[in-house]
């Protein structure tokens, strides 16, 4: 079984899972918490804990990083999550940089919210291969993957 989550959830919930899980993809937004907050309304302390406890577990990670305009774009976001990750490296399997694209966008209208991100571009392959070049030195199974503005 695969768990999709962003983790940011009590322990109690995950640990009955455990070990029923073969694999679980987890998204690490961001390494600063006080970015974090800003950017979802939550700290990472949780996620970070939950992601410490899952490798602890030997469960399987697949860690996610979307890559979006203005919250998680930056060099200094990508080595941070790296230097987190890096204790953590014999159970995440893969770490993937996701390009941001718009495709939400109607979740949102058809829940009345507002897109934060309206007009926001696709992100230029340049920028996803750099950030995936300092993901890299962290860990060599990084990634990135989306669609880009090659232009």
């Amino acid at each position: 079984m695969a768990l999709d989550t962003c983790a940011a959830v009590p322990w109690s919930w995950l640990e009955p899972l455990v070990d029923a899980i073969d694999l679980v993809l987890l998204d690490v937004k961001l390494a600063d918490d006080a970015r974090h907050r800003a950017a979802t309304g939550h700290g990472n302390g949780e996620v970070l804990e939950n992601l410490a406890r899952l490798a602890r577990a030997d469960v399987p990670l697949w860690i996610r990083t979307p890559v979006i305009p203005g919250f998680t774009d930056d060099e200094q976001n990508v080595a941070a999550i790296g230097s987190l990750l890096r204790p953590h490296a014999a159970a995440v399997q893969r770490w993937e940089l996701v390009a941001y694209t718009d495709l939400g966008r109607p979740k949102y209208e058809q829940l009345g919210r507002p897109y934060r991100l309206a007009g926001a571009p696709l992100l230029r392959r340049e920028l996803l291969e750099r950030l995936c070049a300092i993901a890299s030195e962290a860990l060599p199974v990084a990634r990135w993957k989306g669609a880009t503005d090659a232009g």
